[in-house]
């Protein structure tokens, strides 16, 4: 009978199409997204195997992304912080443990506030001011910091802080030079007055 010799033709190319599935599976599994699972024929295992390479394809160029900002954002010279929309600290950058002295798993978890020191809403308003920020150590850090909501993501914030000690101190000194300034043409006025 032609059926009886069709059957462990059929059996053994389906066990071939199953077992190359699961091969590629394991490996995704392992987070080999360069795996592929072997097309062997037009038949329903090769566009199970088609869409299994499409989904890992996917899978592979969105890894890719998501570890490529995270790699940014942890090389970024400023202090980066996602916030949940209560203000409590969801991932920190390496900078932001640098510059406050804390360790991640200090930080995760914790209010914003003990970083910034001061409580404010984290309403649907984007947020930019200066202020103090706070060290582990208590010492305070002039900064400027900008909250921002996470595109897609309506309940985290984003968290810029940028340590401005250096804007301040020259700000401070041109306050100085000016004065001095001033004090100086008053002299000038003075002497040029009781000259004439």
């Amino acid at each position: 009978h032609p059926m009886q010799y069709m059957a462990p033709h059929f059996g053994a190319r389906m066990n071939r199409s199953i077992q190359n599935l699961l091969e590629a599976t394991k490996a995704v599994a392992e987070r080999d997204l360069t795996a592929r699972a072997e097309i062997f024929e037009a038949d329903e295992f090769g566009v199970l195997a088609y869409a299994f390479n499409k989904m890992t394809l996917h899978l592979e160029e969105s890894t890719v992304s998501k570890t490529f900002v995270e790699t940014i954002i942890e090389s970024m010279l400023n202090s980066v912080l996602v916030l949940s929309s209560d203000g409590i600290i969801q991932k920190v950058n390496r900078m932001a443990c640098t510059s406050f002295g804390f360790t991640r798993e200090e930080l995760l978890g914790s209010s914003i506030q003990k970083i910034i020191g001061t409580e404010f809403k984290l309403d649907n308003a984007n947020i930019k001011l200066e202020l103090n920020a706070i060290t582990k150590s208590e010492d305070l850090i002039p900064a400027s910091i900008s909250i921002a909501f996470l595109e897609n993501q309506k309940d985290l914030r984003v968290c810029v802080i940028e340590n401005i000690t250096e804007r301040k101190r020259f700000e401070n000194e041109l306050q100085q030079g000016n004065l001095a300034l001033a004090n100086t043409n008053r002299e000038l006025e003075a002497f040029s007055y009781t000259v004439s």
